[in-house]
């Protein structure tokens, strides 16, 4: 096979790139808004989490939603998206770091990913979820690298394989925000019963 041409990349990469992205960027609008919904909810999970101090929950909540937004709008967009899965990556690893301290201590306050409302607590599917996302945008990461040419690439399946493992990752991804969706209908079902 020819070496593959920058100019000539297979649809397959940049429509898994922006099936990814849009996923990624509903997801994190999704969060957003479940937590603009109970502002003061999530001030007052920050503060009972106390990993700031107290007089920082309000900042850490604005900071935490406008994160939020922003990631969700430039993978919607595409505009910074290089920039925003970076951040994204960041957060997330923050979150899993978190999670991960909370899961070894046996805490079973709500992980506060979908708005302060929610009962969820952090558990084994709460880290699997984060991590399945962090895969996800490293390896949209990485194809964005391929697509804007700062990487060489001496073949197509290479490309290929790239654009189905970021279809893969979508899909377990996908799979994983399913089951956590169903866990909280439960939850609020049981609560409201």
């Amino acid at each position: 096979m020819d070496p593959l041409s920058l100019a000539s990349l297979p649809l397959t990469l940049h429509a898994s790139m922006k099936v990814v992205a849009m996923a990624v960027g509903i997801v994190f609008a999704y969060a957003a808004v479940t937590k603009l919904v109970n502002v003061p909810g999530l001030i007052a999970a920050i503060q009972a989490y106390k990993i700031v101090p107290g007089r920082l929950a309000s900042f850490s909540a604005g900071l935490l939603i406008a994160g939020e937004v922003l990631i969700a709008l430039a993978h919607l967009t595409g505009i910074g998206l290089r920039l925003a899965v970076i951040g994204t990556m960041a957060l997330l690893s923050i979150f899993g770091v978190f999670a991960v301290t909370l899961i070894k201590r046996g805490d079973k306050r709500p992980c506060l990913c979908f708005g302060a409302d929610r009962d969820e607590p952090f558990d084994r599917t709460s880290l699997v979820r984060i991590s399945v996302l962090w895969v996800t945008e490293g390896l949209l990461y990485c194809a964005l690298t391929i697509s804007d040419g700062m990487t060489s690439v001496n073949s197509g399946r290479f490309i290929n394989n790239i654009a189905s493992l970021l279809l893969a990752a979508l899909a377990v991804a996908l799979a994983s925000w399913f089951l956590a969706f169903s866990k909280i209908v439960r939850t609020w079902q049981l609560a409201r019963s």
